[in-house]
Order: C-alpha cells, then sequence, then structure tokens
C-alpha cells in the first residue's frame, strides 16, 4: 500500500464528538449510569469509523483486482471518500462499476460477521447494544444506503456508490 494516503478532515473530528455526545447520552438513558454511557458512546463511535474505514477497504480491493487501484481515502464528516488517481484517464464502464460495488459488498460480508457475532455470544447489555449498531451501521449506511442514488435522486453534492454504478452502467449498454 505504497503511496496509499489515509487524510482527516476537521470536520470528521466535529462529527465523531457530535455523535459520541449523542450516543453517550443515548445510552446513559439505555443503561442509567454515565460510565456506561460514555463507553457506548465511544463504542459507537470507535464501530462507525471501523465500518467505514472497512467499506474503504472494499474498495481498495476491488480496485486492486481491476488493475486501477485507490491512492487513498479522505475522512470528511461522518462518512469517507475513496481517492482515486487523478490522472488515469477514461477507464471502462465495468471498471468504476467494479470499484464503487466493492465498498457495499464489502460492508455487506463485515455486516454478517456482525449478526453471527450477536447470534453466537446471544449478547446482551452494552456489549449487544453495540453489535446492533454495528448491524445496523453496517447495513443501513454502508450497504443499503451506499447503494441508494443519493445524488441522482436528489441533486445534492454528495454522490454514493450507487450513483456512481447507475451512471456507468447506463453508459456500458
Amino acid at each position: 500500500m505504497r503511496n496509499f494516503h489515509i487524510t482527516v478532515a476537521s470536520s470528521a473530528y466535529q462529527a465523531m464528538v457530535g455523535v459520541f455526545a449523542v450516543f453517550t447520552v443515548i445510552g446513559l438513558i439505555m443503561f442509567g449510569d454515565i460510565l456506561q454511557g460514555v463507553i457506548f458512546g465511544i463504542g459507537v463511535v470507535v464501530i462507525h469509523w471501523m465500518n467505514e474505514l472497512l467499506h474503504n477497504i472494499g474498495h481498495y480491493i476491488a480496485s486492486r483486482r481491476v488493475g486501477y487501484p485507490m491512492r487513498g481515502i479522505r475522512f470528511w464528516g461522518v462518512l469517507a471518500s475513496s481517492i482515486y488517481p487523478k490522472d488515469e484517464g477514461a477507464l471502462p464502464p465495468r471498471v468504476h462499476i467494479q470499484r464503487a460495488a466493492g465498498g457495499p459488498i464489502f460492508s455487506a460480508f463485515i455486516t454478517l460477521l456482525y449478526v453471527v457475532m450477536f447470534v453466537i455470544t446471544q449478547a446482551q447489555g452494552g456489549v449487544g447494544m453495540l453489535l446492533l449498531f454495528g448491524i445496523l451501521d453496517g447495513l443501513l449506511v454502508f450497504t443499503v444506503g451506499a447503494l441508494m442514488p443519493v445524488h441522482m435522486l436528489t441533486r445534492l453534492p454528495i454522490e454514493t456508490d450507487g450513483d456512481t454504478i447507475l451512471r456507468y452502467l447506463s453508459r456500458s449498454s
């Protein structure tokens, strides 16, 4: 992974402080204990960032397999973007589609691991709630959410893997 860079915008730090605060309060309400609330808030932040990192590792694996690898990851807000070389030129639609699909596919696998851990351990309390958060975050944000064509549907300045896949599917036919 030479020449691979991970960068973090200040908005990512600010967003994670916000996520920590919100989920600490939720943990306090659920468990009735400030220490458990803080641990829950920290756990949610760690799980979410790991889910985001693993999602992008899925993109990295796919990009290496198609011969046009990523050059880095840029964390911003509560999300991140895969960074590709600016000078890679025009690529076939299948390359873009496969690279975009790598993240949600890997996230689906990670989500399944959370489900297996939840079922095998029959986790309860804080651990169970953190595993449940991992399942929901992995499924709703990094698998199904990543496949939603947010830009195409809303014109928001956010391009998801679903936007990329749909754009290049229309060019490949």
